[in-house]
């Protein structure tokens, strides 16, 4: 048993170090597969030269320049280094000239790029590992034991003649010391973030030197997925720790947006952690990659309110028709109630969400009947609808029309949430013809705007009769009772009463005038009574003016000052009384309380004995535009005869005409 677990963990660890080989570029040698040591996750290598299947060369790890002869002999050439029968090479570099004189030769590198993320906006450290041999130097030699290490900063790669040229390098360190030991030079480089990488060199100033290998890498904190939460590459500070906004995986979105800023350190570790989950229409799945978000198939949904929500079967009367649905939509004619009712009914309140199934308005009431009636209200009742949409929140509303505005439809005291089947409509006109609409709805009734009428029904109703109220605005004049209809008709005004001295006469209900048979003394009272089927009404009063005491006469009529004992006459003065030539003088009042026009005329005879006649005509114009006159005279004769006019009189029989 203990066996079988140390071979696992030996399979287990061969596959991770396979996972993070990097092989050389080229290297198709069954001799030679250059493999590299495995390396964590967080350090980010750039340049390895035993990542290189030739070591120099343009296609090599290596460039070289040799400044003092361009000897190959006294140049850096590649040496054996170790070999295994697993077939993994390693070789180095060497130069080790000094026998032949003083040397000055360059090893460059190829360009090593920071291969920072884009966005990166921080100054970047990348950390240069060179594994070397300074062999000691014999007494007889031009031997210096030490070599340098340069850069050379740029925006990206450069021509062969730009990067081997030594005068662009800066001196990062000068390394001495001879020792057979393979010794370990590490150094920190750190490149600003408008600089794309660098190039590297190693000076052999007489000396004998073996470059073993040489890794350059920075620290980065890893891509990385925990849950649904994705950890960006993210090259690691110099010193501080930076702030990094994680990410979701495609298709889902933070829990929190402000717990999404995780920390990454400059030795690669991530601390924080965030929460996501799959947005709607996504179920979440855990599989060999890590956890990502599905979308649902149709006929399915998922509203994305919990994180381990799965997708779900479409409620009644609904459908989807297209992957990642977040809800599923309602059939044509089906609605939910997801904001709750507008008004207060409290069975109507509750709002839907979507995974409720979708229901239909109801049919219209049946069965509506009156069930009573006054003068002032109607009582209606019904019965449920044959269908009530697959609901239990069904209320009542009821509605009648304005008579005084045709189409119009009034609220009654039945219209919110009324869930009886009965509703009594108050304040009535009496004696009125109304529509009584009874409409059935629920909690989605209301968004079925087109379907309106078909959960209505209606019925024609009429309230019973009522006395009419009192004529309105009645006048007398000395012959004349007119008056205004009441303004509550109340149905159908038969009659008009008029009374006055225990005397009633009845005027036809199409009329609004009467005259009076004889003179009436002044101040008398005279009632007035609307009738209609239902009674009679209040009486509203008129009284006849003062003026009409005696004989109705014109106010012209003077006294002739020289005829003593005469009665008054109809002169224009009083001076031209002896020689006044007209016998009759005629005098006409017109009076108009539309539609009634009163004209009266008064002709007074000078004759003996003296006659005045008063003719009153009343025309009345009724709606329908046929006019009625009626015409009354009344003659009264006086004893007393006016003086006789001089016979010399130029004319006979003239009337003068005075208006009132």
């Amino acid at each position: 048993m203990g066996k079988n677990k140390m071979l696992l963990g030996v399979a287990l660890f061969l596959l991770f170090a396979l996972g993070h080989a990097v092989m050389a570029p080229g290297d198709e040698s069954s001799r030679c597969t250059n493999q590299l040591d495995p390396y964590p996750p967080s350090m980010m290598m750039l340049m390895n030269s035993r990542h290189y299947s030739a070591l120099l060369g343009p296609e090599g790890v290596w460039d070289q320049m040799d400044l003092d002869d361009n000897d190959p002999e006294t140049s850096f050439n590649p040496t054996y280094f170790k070999h295994n029968a697993g077939g993994i090479c390693r070789w180095s570099v060497m130069s080790c000239g000094y026998r032949s004189g003083w040397q000055d030769n360059y090893l460059f590198t190829q360009f090593i790029s920071k291969a920072a993320p884009p966005d990166t906006t921080h100054t970047v450290r990348v950390i240069v590992d060179i594994l070397y041999t300074l062999s000691s130097c014999r007494a007889r030699y031009n031997c210096n034991p030490k070599f340098q290490l340069l850069k050379f900063e740029t925006d990206g790669p450069q021509p062969r003649e730009v990067f081997t040229d030594h005068t662009n390098y800066q001196s990062i360190r000068v390394r001495t010391g001879s020792s057979a030991v393979t010794q370990r030079l590490v150094e920190n480089i750190d490149i600003p973030a408008n600089i794309e990488g660098i190039y590297l060199a190693v000076r052999d100033n007489t000396s004998c030197i073996q470059v073993a290998q040489m890794q350059v890498y920075r620290y980065q904190c890893p891509r990385k997925q925990e849950g649904l939460v994705v950890f960006p590459d993210t090259a690691a500070p110099v010193d501080n720790d930076i702030t990094i906004i994680a990410e979701c995986m495609p298709n889902s979105s933070p829990v929190t947006p402000n717990d999404m800023a995780m920390t990454c350190d400059k030795d690669g570790n991530w601390m924080g952690a965030g929460s996501c989950r799959c947005d709607p229409g996504y179920k979440r799945v855990r599989g060999r990659n890590g956890e990502s978000c599905v979308a649902c198939q149709e006929g399915t949904y998922r509203t994305g309110s919990d994180p381990e929500g799965v997708c779900l079967s479409c409620p009644g009367n609904t459908e989807s028709d297209e992957v990642g649905a977040p809800e599923c939509e309602c059939q044509t004619g089906y609605f939910r109630n997801l904001e709750g009712m507008s008004d207060t009914c409290p069975a109507s309140q509750t709002r839907e969400t979507v995974s409720d199934d979708c229901t239909q308005p109801p049919s219209s009431p049946r069965n509506l009947v009156k069930t009573g009636s006054t003068a002032e209200s109607l009582s209606v009742s019904w019965t449920a609808p044959e269908y009530s949409g697959g609901r239990s929140d069904l209320y009542y509303r009821v509605h009648y029309s304005d008579p005084d505005n045709v189409g119009i439809l009034l609220e009654s005291h039945c219209t919110q949430c009324h869930t009886g089947t009965s509703c009594t409509i108050s304040g009535l006109r009496p004696a009125t013809v109304y529509v009584v609409q009874v409409s059935a709805h629920n909690g989605v009734s209301d968004q079925d705007e087109g379907g309106a009428l078909a959960r209505m029904t209606e019925i024609t109703l009429a309230t019973d009769s009522a006395p009419p109220s009192a004529p309105q605005r009645p006048q007398a004049f000395c012959q004349v009772v007119v008056w205004e209809e009441p303004e509550h008709i109340n149905g159908v005004i038969t009659k008009y009463l008029v009374k006055y001295l225990a005397v009633s006469h009845e005027v036809s209900g199409d009329r609004n005038s009467f005259v009076l048979p004889t003179e009436l003394p002044s101040g008398t009272v005279i009632r007035i009574y609307a009738v209609n089927v239902a009674g009679t009404g209040p009486f509203a009063t008129a009284t006849i003016p003062s003026d009409c005491a005696g004989l109705d006469t014109p106010d012209a009529l003077v006294t002739c000052p020289s005829c003593p004992g005469c009665p008054a006459c109809p002169i224009p003065t009083p001076s031209e009384c002896p020689t006044i030539p007209v016998p009759t003088v005629t005098r006409t009042t017109t009076v108009a309380i539309p539609p009634v026009t009163i004209t009266r005329t008064t002709t007074v005879a000078r004759i003996v004995p003296t006659t005045v006649t008063t003719t009153a005509t009343v025309t009345r114009v009724s709606t329908s535009t046929v006019r009625t006159t009626v015409t009354r005279t009344t003659t009264r004769t006086t004893s007393t005869p006016c003086p006789t006019p001089p016979p010399s009189s130029p004319t006979t029989g003239a009337a003068v005409s005075r208006p009132g």
